[in-house]
C-alpha cells in the first residue's frame, strides 16, 4: 500500500513541476505544415467563415450588424505566414499560425495575436455552418 502511494506522489510530483508550454513558446506552422492545415478547410472566427480551397480561392461569409454576406477572396502560403487577399483591399492581411487540435491561433508578424485571435478548422468547404 505505502508502495502505490510512494509512486502516486511521484507522478503527482511529476506531472507539477513540468513546465507549461505557454502559446508565445509554441512553434508557427511553417512547410507543408502550414498549407496542410489550410488548403481544404473552412476557419471559423467570431464573426466570419473562410473555406480555403487548394486552388488559392477563398469563399467566405461574415456577419455585420446582423446580415451575414458572403465574399470570395483568394490565399496564398508562403514558407512560415499566409497572405489574403480580398474585393476590398483594406481587408487585406498576412497571418501567422499556431494549431491546437481543431482549433487555429491567428498572429501577426510582431508575434502579437490578430484581433480575433482564435479560429475553429473544420475539414472541407463547411462555410455554409456559419449562420
Amino acid at each position: 500500500m505505502h508502495m502505490r502511494l510512494l509512486i502516486g506522489m511521484i507522478i503527482i510530483a511529476l506531472c507539477v513541476a513540468a513546465p507549461v508550454r505557454a502559446a508565445s513558446d509554441e512553434a508557427y506552422l511553417v512547410g507543408e505544415s502550414l498549407v496542410a492545415a489550410i488548403a481544404g478547410a473552412t476557419l471559423i472566427g467570431s464573426n466570419w467563415a473562410e473555406y480555403y480551397a487548394p486552388d488559392g480561392k477563398i469563399a467566405g461569409k461574415f456577419r455585420y450588424m446582423g446580415f451575414v454576406r458572403e465574399f470570395t477572396g483568394r490565399w496564398v502560403a508562403n514558407e512560415d505566414h499566409v497572405c489574403f487577399e480580398y474585393a476590398r483591399t483594406e481587408a487585406n492581411t498576412c497571418s501567422r499560425f499556431r494549431r491546437r487540435g481543431e482549433r487555429m491561433l491567428h498572429f501577426g508578424f510582431d508575434d502579437k495575436p490578430k484581433k480575433d485571435p482564435e479560429s475553429r478548422r473544420l475539414d472541407g468547404n463547411q462555410v455554409d455552418a456559419f449562420k
